[in-house]
């Protein structure tokens, strides 16, 4: 046996806790069909509702492409994670405390290894990001490093509660101010590396890949930062946003900002309006219109499309009239 062992009672408070149409319903939109629920696959390229959610035994299954399982295969299979994520995630939303679990040595076939490598892989890139996001909130709080961030925050009329919903940070104007906090923390160099957030210089010695700069944290449906969108803070700066590049965790042509906090409403409504820039989703939620995401970009792409398909029937694009 390899990896993390969960005790099998903590596997069963949680599923107990779990239902599945519930878990289902935060991040696709059901329909109910007689004792069941239908709705779009998100494990293949669906375009009529082929997933079946069954209430009375706790699974789902897709018709076209085989997908199923119980409530802890969909949140892996969903968000790419291992079974002990999984469990922890749903044991976090039905707030049940876990029972402490033992490691054991990464072994088994070589297939079992990959997948573990890849996993912790992702678990690097995620603490990296984690180390970040609390860095760059910090900075945006101190009286100097965050003084001009917070000037431009007050221009556009962000007011302190987005601030603090889409957990908007600084970088600091200097080469090594994360990669000096990190490594004090324990942080390996690969790590945030994997994560985009150093680079390496020509002459030796890393820096900073986001400085001086108003951060957007980017984050998946479930609200974990994958990534992360820097403004520049000087005019004088090129580009004018700068985002991390793609990771274990982050596609771009996957991602839409604002995605964690619009979802519920975006299935309410049925509808999603996408826009450009970080500033315009955070200025339709301050003004209280919530089914609203961004691209990290100028584009639509088909892979934003088939996220969106899951959760409404409407898409509105809102893009900017400039030449771009």
């Amino acid at each position: 046996m390899s990896g993390f062992a969960p005790e099998n009672d903590d596997r069963q408070r949680v599923r107990d806790a779990s239902d599945i149409v519930a878990v289902v319903g935060e991040h696709l939109s059901l329909k109910a069909k007689g004792r069941e629920y239908v709705g779009l696959c998100p494990f293949h390229d669906d375009r009529n509702p082929s997933m079946c959610v069954i209430p009375a035994k706790q699974i789902f299954h897709c018709f076209v492409c085989g997908a199923g399982g119980d409530v802890f295969t969909f949140i892996q299979k969903y968000h790419s994670m291992g079974f002990r994520e999984a469990l922890e995630y749903l044991a976090q939303r039905g707030n049940i405390e876990l029972t402490p679990f033992k490691k054991f040595g990464v072994g088994g076939n070589d297939g079992e290894g990959s997948y573990q490598r890849n996993q912790m892989g992702k678990r690097e890139v995620m603490a990296a990001n984690e180390t970040a996001q609390s860095f760059f909130k910090a900075i945006i709080s101190h009286p100097e490093h965050g003084s001009a961030a917070r000037k431009i925050i007050e221009e556009r009329g962000i007011s302190q509660e987005m601030v603090e919903r889409f957990g908007i940070g600084a970088s600091p104007d200097r080469w090594d101010g994360l990669l000096m906090t990190a490594e004090k923390n324990g942080m390996s160099i690969s790590a945030l590396m994997g994560a985009g957030l150093i680079k390496e210089r020509d002459t030796g010695g890393y820096y900073d890949a986001l400085r001086n700069r108003l951060i957007f944290p980017i984050t998946d449906q479930i609200g974990r930062v994958i990534a992360f969108g820097g403004r520049k803070i000087n005019e004088e700066d090129e580009p004018k946003y700068l985002n991390s590049p793609e990771t274990a965790l982050f596609r771009k042509s996957t991602t839409l900002y604002g995605i964690n906090h619009a979802a519920r409403a975006i299935k309410r409504e049925r509808t999603a309006v996408v826009v450009e820039g970080y500033t315009d989703v955070i200025a339709c939620h301050q003004a209280g219109v919530e089914h609203v995401v961004g691209t990290l970009g100028t584009a639509l792409t088909s892979g934003h499309a088939t996220v969106l398909r899951r959760l409404c029937d409407t898409v509105v694009l809102l893009f900017d009239g400039d030449h771009a």
